[in-house]
């Protein structure tokens, strides 16, 4: 007598399917690679996941790495420095199309990524040994040549940043999903909003963001404050990787001209990265030739 055995196979979710074409589908409308899109969609969470290993491993190491004027930061300070380049030859790029309101909203980012920049390494203060002036280092928390540290009143000029920064992070997400919807708002129609929609392989980083002070303000203890660093450096990423498509977007209106348009910008975006990837080299050197420690790093 035979035993006949029906095997179930199980159905695949369709999931990692659905993500899978999704990042491809924007980084093909893009014009981005497909190794790029990926790499910004999983850095966030691969170095989130390495950096809760770390800790249970070894916590010296965690904070070591985290500290100000340690791997992390610089990174931020790179990625903050290469989005006011992206963001002004944006403005360049949108005015010369006669796009005056993104080439507006571009030119206030610069402004602000730049100020960012600054703010992130005290405006190069231990990297040239400037000395802060008395009447700064008497309403600073960390005594350093910045603004954010600043207690005005009694409130903290940071805790503007965190509000500002979560709120951004909301909008990240919202400006990649909404205008996919099936029901998108006619606001998120405009040729300024599919201008500035956030490609889906962007929207970890925004997501870290968003999701992390109200966390933090539950969870308070020193591995998740510590663990701002890593938030902000992959929000940092998200942000880079839409200025990027940003300028691919402002490609003339022909398919031949818009190629050759999208190949020069590659080209100026590489250039751009290697010229921050150098001056940030030579910032850390000059950091850790003076031996200034921050008090918060100390």
């Amino acid at each position: 007598m035979s035993t006949s055995v029906t095997r179930r196979h199980a159905t695949p979710s369709p999931t990692p399917r659905l993500l899978d074409r999704a990042i491809r589908d924007d980084a093909a409308a893009d014009g981005v690679p497909t190794a790029v899109a990926w790499s910004v969609f999983s850095i966030p969470l691969v170095g989130a996941a390495l950096l809760a290993g770390l800790y249970l491993v070894s916590r010296d190491a965690y904070h070591f790495v985290l500290k100000e004027d340690r791997p992390v930061e610089w990174g931020q300070f790179a990625l903050l420095l290469l989005c006011t380049l992206l963001a002004a030859g944006g403005t360049i790029a949108a005015a010369r199309r006669r796009n005056y309101l993104p080439a507006a909203v571009l030119a206030v980012a610069a402004l602000c990524f730049l100020g960012l920049a600054g703010e992130e390494i005290s405006w190069a203060q231990r990297v040239f040994a400037l000395v802060t002036p008395e009447s700064l280092a008497t309403v600073n928390q960390q005594a350093e040549l910045n603004v954010h540290n600043i207690n005005a009143g009694g409130l903290r000029l940071q805790d503007l940043f965190k509000i500002g920064s979560a709120l951004v992070g909301v909008a990240g997400v919202l400006l990649a999903l909404a205008p996919r919807a099936r029901r998108c708002p006619r606001l998120l129609r405009t040729s300024f909003a599919r201008l500035l929609t956030v490609p889906r392989y962007a929207v970890p980083g925004f997501a870290m963001m968003a999701l992390y002070w109200p966390v933090h303000l539950v969870v308070d203890i020193a591995p998740v404050s510590r663990f701002q660093e890593w938030v902000e450096f992959s929000f940092y990423l998200s942000v880079t990787a839409t200025l990027a498509v940003v300028l691919l977007r402002l490609a003339p209106a022909s398919t031949h001209s818009r190629a050759g348009h999208r190949s020069g910008v590659r080209l100026v975006i590489v250039a751009s990265a290697v010229v921050v990837v150098a001056v940030t080299i030579v910032f850390a050197a000059l950091t850790a030739y003076h031996g200034i420690i921050p008090i918060n790093a100390q």
